[in-house]
């Protein structure tokens, strides 16, 4: 299984500003396996904007990356077991019927099943600047003395022996 299905509220816009698709619970080792993720639309969602008529159409083919990232709420906090899935190219699709109606919204498949060729797929790069750097969120601001003490623990050194400098 080289493909991750996911029913999605959201569009291609934004899943573009999101910087993927997300934020799913799925079992990240699978999908480090998969090549491509495919969108399939949820227009009876309540935050949709899909067109009602286009309800399980597959409408955007990606390249997954990896690795990929934890998701993280809008403050910052992570979110247990979710996962955004990030890709470095995109095409857009319309594929009706593409979602069977599954309980839940994550499946794995063969790209194969949809007749998919990807040779013929209209591909463009995914924004790099819509990709965001997670790896600071989660993490508290802190005092120097803060900083001193952690630094202090982490290299086994008593903290007034720690100096910090800020070049701005």
């Amino acid at each position: 299984m080289n493909t991750v299905i996911v029913f999605t509220a959201k569009d291609v816009k934004k899943t573009i500003e999101q910087g993927g698709s997300g934020n799913w619970k799925l079992n990240a080792e699978r999908v480090k396996k998969c090549h491509y993720v495919l969108l399939t639309a949820n227009s009876h969602h309540r935050e949709s904007t899909h067109p009602r008529s286009k309800h399980g159409h597959a409408f955007l083919i990606g390249k997954i990356s990896v690795p990929i990232p934890e998701a993280y709420d809008d403050l910052g906090n992570k979110e247990d077991n979710r996962w955004i899935i990030q890709f470095d190219e995109y095409a857009e699709i319309d594929i009706p019927g593409a979602w069977g109606g599954y309980q839940n919204p994550v499946k794995y498949a063969d790209l194969s099943d949809f007749s998919i060729d990807t040779e013929d797929l209209d591909w463009k790069p995914f924004p790099k600047d819509q990709i965001i750097n997670r790896a600071h969120l989660g993490v508290r601001a802190l005092t120097i003395e803060e900083a001193k003490l952690g630094i202090s623990k982490k290299l086994g050194v008593p903290a007034n022996c720690i100096e910090i400098t800020i070049r701005a």
